[in-house]
């Protein structure tokens, strides 16, 4: 797999009414794709969703600011993508290259194992 790290979609940003708190506004970004399971996890987990802490839905972003700090949030954001994408890229990334290459062997032992079979047929 070729890793380019998640990054936030420039001027994709979204505000409205926070769902539960009249005092706040939800802010929201675009992420410029759909990060890899693994990334997900650390995003969503590494803080835990309290108010104030940017949450991941698909290729979504929100966090709940008060009026004025819609630019803190959005900077808020954009250090949770790039502590995510560190992590990911120390932690998980090694292990899914792992798994990738590991796999292709896999794959290549049984090529190879059919085309020594099919060659075996031919020679009867």
């Amino acid at each position: 797999m070729e890793w380019k790290p998640i990054a936030r979609v420039k001027e994709s940003f979204e505000v409205r009414p926070h769902p539960r708190d009249a005092a706040l506004l939800t802010v929201s970004v675009r992420l410029s794709r759909v990060p890899p399971p693994e990334w997900q996890d650390r995003f969503k987990y590494s803080d835990m969703h309290r108010e104030g802490i940017p949450a991941l839905d698909g290729t979504t972003v929100s966090i709940a600011v008060s009026d004025g700090q819609e630019e803190a949030g959005i900077a808020e954001i954009d250090d949770k993508i790039a502590r995510t994408n560190a992590e990911y890229e120390r932690d998980d990334l090694p292990v899914v290259r792992l798994h990738e290459q590991q796999e292709k062997r896999r794959d290549e032992e049984a090529n190879r194992r059919l085309k020594d079979a099919r060659t075996r047929l031919k020679n009867l």
